[in-house]
């Protein structure tokens, strides 16, 4: 039928997890969690043999950090979305969505790293989203040359998820 979920469609990319990774050593588990906003480090402790926390030593083998805030005050929620790593960092992938102004020059990306010891985020990458959310071919050759820009760069994250939530919006 024609009908639409309001409840399931108001819950889109803000409710559950938006990507999940393995770190480059195959020990630590990063999930996005779309509803706190946070990225979660899980301790498999064996990558060849992982090992699930327990309630018992959760505080030890799980940490989080708040993603950080691109979003100019007033124009948006900032949406994180996607994990990567790259030379043994995770990179995330967070898009300031435009929804309190509704105009698309507010909509943007920004890839950070994050200094884990630390718990650091820098900003790596920040481009505007306000193209217009259909392609002609000259434009999804350009599209292509961005992603590829990206990860020669060393951002070796994938930029469909950013192209998605625009089209979602």
């Amino acid at each position: 039928s024609g009908e639409r979920d309001a409840q399931a469609l108001a819950q889109a990319a803000r409710v559950s997890f938006g990507d999940l990774d393995i770190s480059d050593d195959g020990r630590y588990l990063y999930v996005m969690n779309l509803y706190d906003r946070r990225l979660y480090e899980i301790d498999l402790t064996d990558p060849l043999n992982p090992v699930a926390p327990t309630a018992a030593n959760k505080a030890t083998k799980i940490k989080s950090w708040a993603i950080p805030e691109p979003c100019a005050a007033g124009t948006g929620v900032a949406r994180p979305w996607g994990i990567d790593f790259y030379r043994g960092e995770p990179y995330i992938g967070v898009v300031c969505d435009a929804s309190t102004t509704e105009v698309s020059s507010d909509l943007s990306f920004t890839i950070y790293s994050l200094d884990v010891a630390s718990g650091t985020f820098s900003p790596k990458f920040t481009s505007a989203l306000d193209f217009p959310s259909k392609f002609s071919v000259d434009e999804s050759a350009i599209v292509e040359v961005i992603i590829l820009l990206a990860k020669i760069q060393g951002v070796a994250l994938v930029l469909t998820t950013v192209f998605s939530l625009r089209l979602l919006s």
